[in-house]
């Protein structure tokens, strides 16, 4: 059975120990910000699997409401104390799918990157997919990324979730204009509300 992503890399680690795991320098943070190119005209959005919270604090510059949700207990502790003087909200989630956030409480944008190959089970996938869907207002975008194929390196660590599944769970869900963009390693997901 595959160690816990979170338990191998995060738990019991604080300040720039895990802020070194994590990798919080700026080329990373742009780099996952162009690549998911989130409006920047917008007034709120929610991560899923945000860590410390660093790219909800650089997008917190121009969209007003930022939530995350994470797994790891040591990295919400230190993302209150990276994002401590911002309005970023950050919430323990249980790692099974559960969005700890109230469902009349609405999104323009719901986002997940780097994220789901650390989860070992395509239905807790498909249940933050679901999740975070609900959350969106009329005309919301939903924003993923997932492994491309299942030939990677990094087997003992993490999981592949086809992406045929998951787009069939995307249209089952009712997302509209599923759009789906493979690069050299991903695949990233965006639809609508």
């Amino acid at each position: 059975m595959k160690k816990s992503f979170i338990s191998r890399y995060f738990e019991n680690k604080s300040g720039e120990a895990l802020r070194k795991t994590i990798t919080p320098d700026w080329r990373t943070t742009e780099g996952h910000l162009k690549l998911l190119n989130i409006p920047r005209n917008i007034n709120s959005v929610l991560e899923v699997g945000c860590g410390i919270g660093r790219l909800l604090k650089e997008l917190n510059k121009d969209i007003p409401v930022c939530v995350g949700i994470d797994a790891s207990k040591d990295m919400i502790r230190e993302g209150l104390e990276y994002c401590a003087n911002t309005n970023i909200k950050l919430y323990k989630c249980d790692g099974e799918g559960d969005i700890p956030i109230d469902m009349n409480t609405k999104f323009d944008c719901a986002f997940s990157i780097i994220t789901f190959q650390h989860i070992p089970n395509t239905d807790t996938v498909k249940k933050y997919i679901t999740g975070m869907y609900e959350r969106l207002n009329t005309n919301g975008i939903l924003k993923f990324q997932v492994l491309k194929n299942d030939e990677f390196p990094e087997k003992d660590l993490w999981s592949f979730h086809p992406i045929d599944i998951l787009n069939e769970h995307l249209q089952k869900i009712g997302a509209q204009n599923i759009n789906i963009e493979e690069t050299h390693r991903w695949v990233f997901f965006t639809c609508e509300k």
